[in-house]
């Protein structure tokens, strides 16, 4: 730093002491530019420097003056990089630089996404076409065998190559002029599309997200939930409500697009739709944040997330969720099992519902706006699990609104007012019925099936062994979770022995049946077996 010269030590000569007598004798005129932060710290310590200067903050200026900042320097851009700046591009650059690129500064971000756009559409157009290159390849590889044609003597093919070389020399002719003759035609100019690219390499937003309509994709957001989910209706249209009303920016912009408490017992598809819902709005379930909370129940381990303070072990470290919110701000940051979490974890979590920021250690704010903060709780699965509610075997089982009030009440009674008043809403998870459980057993099978494809295993059953299944299943009180172990256990165990014993070439039929109230493998090889072999199917053990 120029103003601690010498490194700062005591009675070194810095420049602000050579500065300082020329400014109180009025003999130079200086201006300078700083950082609130560096001001503070060399400037605003020495009293009789900061003095001799008026103090000025310029604050950053909005999307309009943006735009006109980028108007008055269009020429200059557009002049260097030998592409123009379409109408639509400046405005792309401004509104969007303002929403995604929060942690910079207006026009800084502004300016270089445009300086980014324009430097990727003239390295476009200045690389030749692949079909150009490749002709030119082949040309040359031509080159090569006739010269050493001819110096082995083989004047034949020395002929037919250096013909060969010629028809390919006038093909990639051809095709350059053909690229010339469309670059000449197409408009060099950057647009919104342009500038949508750049932001969703810094990003990493999909592209679509930033150029079309948010609308259609909230508006169908059950849709494409149930693609994933089975069951969980009316969990997903609250979900489904809730998100559109915040994504519209009616309320307060600066919160984050969602907050919701997902409440309910373990295995009826809570952390699937967090990871269904990454997976849709942002098109990757690398989108999708999550920490287990089970890691975070000592009161130490509440540091992991935004850092230890200044003067602890550790400091320079980052937080695991401020980081990583840090490096994909567009994303569902999922806190599963939240309850076996410190109290202190809610309690830090409350500055990012209510203001959409939370500061790390080292004091940097970090945006939670463009996130979906979503929560997991077991709150009032035991009632459930000992009959009381949902999967009672002796009289009738609780309705939804049942459910719902005691699984409520049993919130309230373990969270803090302050807490839940900040939430979006709390979505009650309702247990899995035998249907529903049916269902998953038929899209869990669909999964094993098309990872046994790959390894030339086609998979086939019968209705009964989905019925075998979901019976199981439900018996469990366990929701889906069950299922997956079964089909583990008594179906893929059984593809490995078979993939392992089977040394028969060739794509290998696996069917599944129900025998004896067990589960039954049979296999058989297409290709290698004669036809009319049914009957000797190999039973595999399940």
């Amino acid at each position: 730093m120029l103003m601690t010269a010498g490194g700062g030590a005591s009675g070194a000569l810095g420049a602000a002491s050579l500065l300082k007598p020329a400014l109180a004798r009025g003999q130079i005129r200086c201006i300078g530019a700083t950082t609130w932060k560096e001001y503070r710290r060399y400037i605003e310590a020495d009293g009789a420097l900061a003095r001799r200067f008026q103090a000025i903050t310029v604050d950053e200026p909005s999307v309009e003056d943006a735009n006109r900042i980028l108007e008055a320097l269009r020429p200059a851009y557009e002049q260097f990089h030998g592409v123009a700046i379409g109408d639509g591009a400046i405005h792309a650059a401004t509104t969007m630089s303002a929403r995604y690129l929060t942690e910079r500064s207006m026009p800084d971000k502004a300016i270089d996404l445009i300086d980014e756009a324009l430097a990727r559409v003239k390295v476009r157009r200045l690389t030749p076409p692949d079909a150009l290159r490749q002709v030119q390849r082949l040309r040359d590889q031509a080159k090569i065998e006739r010269d050493a044609a001819i110096e082995w003597r083989e004047f034949d093919r020395a002929t037919l190559l250096g013909e060969e070389e010629k028809r390919l020399s006038t093909e990639a002719e051809q095709i350059r002029l053909e690229w010339r003759g469309r670059l000449e035609a197409e408009a060099s100019s950057i647009s919104q599309r342009d500038i949508a690219e750049v932001v969703a390499a810094w990003t990493g937003v999909p592209v679509q997200n930033l150029t079309e309509s948010q609308q259609s994709r909230f508006l169908n957001l059950e849709q494409g939930l149930r693609e994933r989910v089975v069951g969980q209706a009316p969990a997903l249209e609250a979900l489904g409500r809730a998100l559109r009303r915040n994504a519209a920016r009616l309320g307060d912009p600066s919160r984050p697009v969602g907050s919701f408490l997902f409440v309910g017992p373990s295995g009826v598809g809570k952390t699937e739709v967090a990871r269904s819902l990454a997976s849709y709005l942002f098109d990757t379930e690398d989108a999708l944040i999550r920490f287990d909370m089970s890691e975070f129940s000592e009161y130490h381990t509440v540091s992991r997330l935004i850092g230890a303070p200044p003067g602890y072990v550790g400091y320079e470290a980052a937080g695991d969720l401020t980081e990583r919110v840090r490096r994909r701000p567009y994303s569902v940051v999922l806190f599963d099992e939240v309850d076996k979490a410190h109290p202190r974890l809610l309690t830090s979590l409350l500055q990012v519902l209510d203001s959409g920021h939370l500061s790390d250690g080292q004091g940097r704010k970090v945006n939670f706006r463009n996130t979906v903060i979503i929560m997991t709780a077991n709150y009032g699965s035991e009632q459930l699990k000992t009959g009381r509610l949902g999967f009672a075997v002796d009289g009738p089982s609780s309705g939804p609104k049942d459910i719902r009030g005691i699984v409520e009440g049993e919130v309230k009674r373990r969270l803090l007012p302050e807490f839940l008043n900040r939430l979006d809403g709390t979505v009650v998870f309702e247990p899995l019925t035998e249907e529903n459980l049916h269902a998953i057993s038929r899209m869990l099978l669909a999964r094993t099936a098309a990872t046994a494809t790959a390894r030339s295993i086609v998979l086939t059953w019968d209705d009964a062994v989905l019925d075998w299944l979901s019976k199981r299943g439900y018996a469990s009180r366990d929701g889906a979770r069950p299922i997956r172990q079964l089909i583990r256990q008594h179906i893929e165990d059984g593809l490995v022995d078979g993939f392992y014993s089977d040394s028969r070439a060739g794509t290998r039929t696996v069917h599944v049946s129900v025998r004896d109230d067990e589960l039954v493998l049979t296999t058989a090889s297409e290709e290698t077996l004669p036809e009319g072999a049914a009957d000797e199917l190999v039973v595999l053990p399940a």
